[in-house]
C-alpha cells in the first residue's frame, strides 16, 4: 500500500536525520557522565515525589519549591544535560513539523481553495 510505503520512508528519513543522531549522541554522553546521571536520578525522584503530592492534593512547600530550583540549577550547569535538552528540543521540533504537515492533509487552511491531500502547502 502506498501510504504504508510512504510511512516507512518517513520513518527511515527520521531515523537517518541529524536531529535523531544528535539526540543519540547526547544520550551516550549522559551515560558516560556520572554527575549528569546523578542529577537526573535526583530530578526523577523529586519529580515523582511532587507528582505524588499533587495527586494527593498536598500543596508544595517552600522547601519542595527550593529543591526543584536547586535541581534545575544543577541541570543548567551540566553540559551533558544541556546538550541532551537541546538535542531533544530539535528532535521535538522536527516531529512537530512532520505532524503539522500530515495534519494539513486533513485540515487544509480555511482560506485555501486549492489544497488537496497531496498539497505541499500553498502559503
Amino acid at each position: 500500500m502506498l501510504v504504508l510505503d510512504k510511512a516507512k520512508e518517513l520513518a527511515e528519513a527520521i531515523a537517518a536525520s541529524e536531529e535523531l543522531a544528535a539526540m543519540r549522541e547526547a544520550e551516550a554522553l549522559i551515560e558516560q557522565d556520572q554527575e549528569a546521571l546523578d542529577i537526573l536520578q535526583e530530578f526523577r525522584r523529586v519529580q515523582q515525589d511532587i507528582f505524588s503530592k499533587q495527586q494527593q492534593g498536598i500543596e508544595l512547600s517552600d522547601e519542595d519549591k527550593q529543591l526543584v530550583e536547586e535541581i534545575e540549577e544543577k541541570m543548567s550547569r551540566n553540559e551533558s544535560i544541556q546538550r541532551y535538552i537541546a538535542a531533544q528540543e530539535r528532535l521535538e521540533r522536527l516531529l512537530q513539523s512532520v505532524n503539522f504537515i500530515i495534519s494539513q492533509a486533513f485540515n487544509p487552511p480555511a482560506d485555501c481553495e486549492s489544497c488537496s491531500p497531496g498539497c505541499n502547502g500553498c502559503h
